[in-house]
């Protein structure tokens, strides 16, 4: 990976403001009578119409649709949100920045291989939060074994790897690069 540094927290929140819509993949936990993000994938200026999927369980709900920018800014805010009728709260206020990542093209990061190049965002969460338990989750979706394989399977269609049970990230975002003559695509994990 090369150009890795750090971009100010506000600077991805104000883009994320100004966007119509996002396509978000979020996985929450239940926390206080409403459900907390554990760990979310947004992608920006993506055309591609999102085919909405939600798996609700006691213990975990994995939703992907398409949400308003300024919603998902509120969020990676720390502001409470109503998502697909649901509370959503935020582990904690962001850090003020983010780890930055310039990617080439068909470079596999985070299990995610994209043609072009592109930036991800990451943002880590605060090591506090509490983990979703190991129980087994049966509801409205595919039965598993753990939230692990849950999450796996709904952000990448793979069994659980280390990297995945070891997830911090609350966040990341990722763009196509302005230097591949595409437009700005920001795609990737997020809060």
């Amino acid at each position: 990976m090369a150009n890795n540094g750090q971009t100010d927290t506000a600077e991805l929140v104000a883009m994320l403001s100004k966007r119509t819509t996002v396509n978000v993949r979020l996985a929450l936990v239940p926390h206080d009578q409403q459900w907390q993000l554990h760990h979310g994938q947004i992608t920006l200026d993506d055309d591609t119409p999102v085919t909405e999927r939600a798996w609700r369980y006691s213990t975990a709900a994995f939703l992907e649709l398409s949400l308003p920018g300024p919603t998902v800014a509120a969020l990676l805010r720390g502001d409470d949100q109503d998502v697909h009728g649901l509370q959503v709260v935020a582990p904690s206020p962001p850090p003020s920045s983010a780890s930055t990542s310039r990617l080439r093209g068909q470079q596999e990061w985070d299990r995610v291989t994209t043609p072009w190049p592109r930036t991800e965002w990451i943002l880590n969460r605060d090591t506090n939060t509490p983990q979703p338990g190991h129980d087994l989750l049966v509801g409205d979706g595919p039965s598993f074994l753990n939230f692990d394989q849950a999450l796996s399977a709904f952000l990448y269609q793979r069994p659980p790897t280390t990297a995945t049970r070891a997830v911090r990230t609350c966040g990341a975002s990722s763009s196509r690069s302005a230097r591949a003559g595409l437009s700005r695509s920001p795609s990737g994990p997020t809060c």
